[in-house]
């Protein structure tokens, strides 16, 4: 997914081909997607700027769907399997705004914070980080939040996200290569400053690595 509208699928990550969604603009930006593993009807779900998001079964039919905040940019979205629940993040008018659904299709608004939100990530709680060092959790499918202090005094721009289920961890990223980690989302340390800005995390149960 990407910029203008850029939608593509792969069934092997070599060869690619380029999906159109109907409704959605060449000007439409999508940032984020993911797939609903282990729902009773699993979908793929893509969200965007100005509100943007639909979902499809098969990664080929699209079907739009309706956030309650229409002209939210949402930069980010997260799958609970073991809960069902999806969680995206996002900026309205310089805050952070979240919305959560159980299927894809209807949209509960939940809260907005003071910084823009960038990055979510699911596991023992939800976590949610963004501008000024801004990190929220959830311990109840993201109904509620709470504020988080980050480690070290960090007041810069996170801007990543992900849990490790095998080590039990949660790692977030931003500018000048800031790392923290928590294992319950609540109490964070600064563990690694890297040599560029974290723009993206992942975790690779294969390889026991977080990259």
């Amino acid at each position: 997914v990407g910029d203008n509208a850029g939608l593509q699928t792969s069934p092997d990550g070599k060869t690619w081909t380029s999906q159109t969604a109907t409704g959605m603009a060449a000007t439409d930006d999508i940032k984020a997607a993911v797939w609903m593993q282990g729902a009773t009807n699993p979908l793929l779900v893509i969200v965007g700027l100005n509100g943007l998001v639909y979902t499809s079964p098969d990664s080929i039919t699209w079907t739009l769907r309706t956030l309650v905040n229409t002209v939210a940019d949402m930069n980010a979205i997260a799958w609970s399997e073991d809960d069902g629940v999806l969680v995206v993040v996002g900026t309205q008018s310089e805050q952070g705004k979240i919305e959560t659904s159980t299927d894809g299709e209807l949209w509960v608004d939940i809260t907005v914070t003071a910084n823009p939100l960038l990055a979510v990530a699911t596991g023992v709680v939800y976590v949610a980080v963004g501008g000024g060092g801004e990190i929220i959790s959830s311990a109840n499918q993201g109904a509620t939040w709470t504020s988080r202090t980050a480690g070290g005094a960090y007041s810069g721009t996170f801007v990543a996200a992900t849990w490790s289920a095998d080590l039990q961890l949660f790692a977030i990223g931003g500018g000048s290569g800031e790392v923290q980690t928590s294992s319950d989302g609540i109490t964070w340390a600064s563990t690694a400053t890297l040599d560029e800005d974290v723009e993206g995390l992942a975790w690779s149960p294969k390889d026991s690595l977080f990259f």
